[in-house]
């Protein structure tokens, strides 16, 4: 599969694509790992609870942008940024990972 970066058209953040089976592997995965961590371990990720939740996949990281049949593929370079991931569309994943 081809990576690529998705980029937001209001705030302009990168985000990766990816499909729901990658989310529902993700999902499943962090379970795995979460119930391994103790109380440290799990306050050290910054968050409370396991996993993310499906809609968060479903909208910008920075500016919660919900329009993510609207981003882009993104010309901006990777060096020294973070990126979270965005479920695609049908219609984005279609036309975007025939490569694979």
């Amino acid at each position: 599969m081809t990576t690529f970066l998705l980029e937001c058209p209001k705030c302009g953040w990168c985000h990766f694509g990816v499909t729901e089976e990658y989310v529902q592997k993700w999902e499943k995965d962090w379970v795995v790992h979460w119930d391994k961590l103790d109380e440290k371990g799990r306050e050290s990720y910054g968050c409370s609870e396991a996993p993310p939740t499906r809609e968060e996949y479903l909208r910008c990281f920075r500016c919660g942008n919900p329009e993510v049949e609207n981003f882009f593929q993104s010309k901006k370079s990777l060096n020294g940024h973070t990126i979270q991931p965005v479920l695609l569309t049908p219609q984005q994943e279609k036309e975007w990972l025939l490569d694979q």
